[in-house]
Formats: structure tokens, C-alpha cells, sequence
């Protein structure tokens, strides 16, 4: 793959404002070829071919630095469920200076992705082979990232619980997610208040990149999280968090003036 096919993801990048140069566009074209390489090797992503690379996790991975704007040059960030390195890969080679934390609870997938940091000469990046919800109690982890950021991990209600108690106080948690999803912001208002986060910024964005627009979502940590968050490994997707439902007057009793009764 030549640099004249580089050329159109770098042509992307600097419409959000990002200047990939000649070493980071190598960079980004070897890690293509060993996504090809080594990928189905590990199931580490079904996205195959430069131009749905180019698009699906390329271009959409630094659509995410819209929610990174003001952080430190040199700040401190983890990716949740990484799988073949996306966003977080993505992210460091844009912004070298960032230290960058990958996190998977498959093995195999950490292994594969630790040779590709080796080898596209990657430095101040950790890789970490647990569950975001593990992690997330641990003290050189917790409340200790200026971002969190996620990809196709889950629904924003998970998200909140994997994702802010591994965010300091001042810093943010990011998700990139498809538009449409007022429901699901919905959902997770309380999780994302419950776990110390102000309401999400949601900023819609369709570049870099010519495919269909993105909402990438942002929380900002104001307050710390409260000691029994995260909870266990899985209870977070298979109970996400959620308001707690109006307790019910006592049986015979009457209903408030002004209110329907079912």
C-alpha cells in the first residue's frame, strides 16, 4: 500500500484538525498491514480491506479527539476493551504524547496487540490483560486517568460503570456511538450522576471520513465514586444502573392530590 492511498486518510485527519506527518503515516499504514497480518488470527476485528480500515476504525477513532480538546498534551489515558488497539492505537499515534493504558479481558488479543506496539515503535503504552470492572478497584487504576475512552464495548449505562471510576476527578470519560441514541443517553443519566459525573456532552460529528455521522459522548468528572462502584465483573451489562423507581404507597392508602392513580 503505497502513500498515495495514505493520502486520503491524512486528507481526514486534517479536516478535524490533526496533521498526521510522514512517520505517523507510516505508522498508521503498517498497523493496517498487521491488522491484515494478524487479525484473523485472534478475531482481533472482522473489518477488513484499506478503505473499510480507513473508515470503520481509523478515521472514526479520531473523531473521538473532538472530545479530547484542552486535555493535557501529555495526559494520562485507558482504553476499555481495546481488541485490535481501537481507538486507543489509533489515538497515540495522532498524539504521541500521550501515555496510553489498553485494556482486554481476552489474552490472546493483548498478546497480539502488544507485538503491534513493539513493532510500530510505540512508547509509554501499558498494556493490561483484566476486566474493566477489576481494574476499576485496583489503586494504581482507579480515579487515576485524565480520559477514559470506549468503542463498541456496550450500551452508555455500562459504559458510565467501566469507564468513571477509572477517571480522575477533572478528567473524562468518552464513548464513540452511532446517532440515535436519546434513549440510551437517557438511561444512563443516572449512572453517569451516580458515579460522579456531571450530564453527558453529546457532540455529533460526521469528519473526519465520508461515512455516516458519529455522537461522541463525554463525561466530566466533578465528584469521586463511591466506593462499591464499580460492582462485579458482568453485573454491570447484565444489570446496568438505574434510577430507582417511586416507592409505592401502602396498600389502602390514598394517592397524592394532583396525581393519577393506575
Amino acid at each position: 500500500m503505497g502513500f498515495e492511498i495514505v493520502d486520503e486518510l491524512v486528507s481526514a485527519a486534517a479536516a478535524a484538525g490533526i496533521a498526521l506527518d510522514k512517520h505517523q503515516q507510516r505508522q498508521l499504514r503498517a498497523y493496517f498491514e498487521l491488522l491484515q497480518e494478524r487479525g484473523p488470527n485472534a478475531n482481533l476485528t472482522a473489518v477488513r480491506g484499506w478503505e473499510r480500515v480507513r473508515d470503520e476504525l481509523f478515521v472514526r477513532s479520531l473523531r473521538i479527539q473532538v472530545g479530547l480538546r484542552g486535555v493535557p498534551h501529555d495526559a494520562r489515558m485507558i482504553d476499555i476493551g481495546t481488541g485490535a488497539g481501537i481507538p486507543g492505537i489509533v489515538l497515540k499515534i495522532a498524539f504521541p504524547s500521550l501515555a496510553v493504558t489498553l485494556v482486554d479481558s481476552t489474552l490472546k488479543k493483548i498478546e497480539i496487540v502488544a507485538e503491534i506496539v513493539k513493532i510500530l515503535g510505540l512508547d509509554n503504552v501499558e498494556l493490561v490483560h483484566a476486566r474493566a470492572e477489576e481494574l476499576g478497584r485496583e489503586l494504581d487504576h482507579r480515579e487515576a486517568y485524565d480520559i477514559a475512552v470506549a468503542r463498541a464495548v456496550g450500551p452508555l449505562a455500562e459504559l458510565a460503570e467501566l469507564m468513571l471510576p477509572l477517571t480522575k476527578i477533572g478528567g473524562r470519560a468518552v464513548s464513540l456511538k452511532a446517532v440515535g441514541i436519546e434513549l440510551e443517553l437517557a438511561a444512563a443519566a443516572f449512572a453517569a450522576s451516580e458515579l460522579g459525573a456531571t450530564e453527558a456532552e453529546v457532540i455529533k460529528v460526521d469528519a473526519p471520513g465520508n461515512s455516516a455521522g458519529d455522537c461522541v459522548v463525554v463525561w466530566r468528572k466533578v465528584s469521586p465514586t463511591p466506593e462499591r462502584y464499580p460492582r462485579r465483573p458482568g453485573v454491570p451489562h447484565k444489570r446496568p444502573l438505574r434510577a430507582p423507581r417511586p416507592a409505592r404507597p401502602p396498600s389502602g392508602a390514598s394517592a397524592p392530590a394532583g396525581r393519577e392513580t393506575l
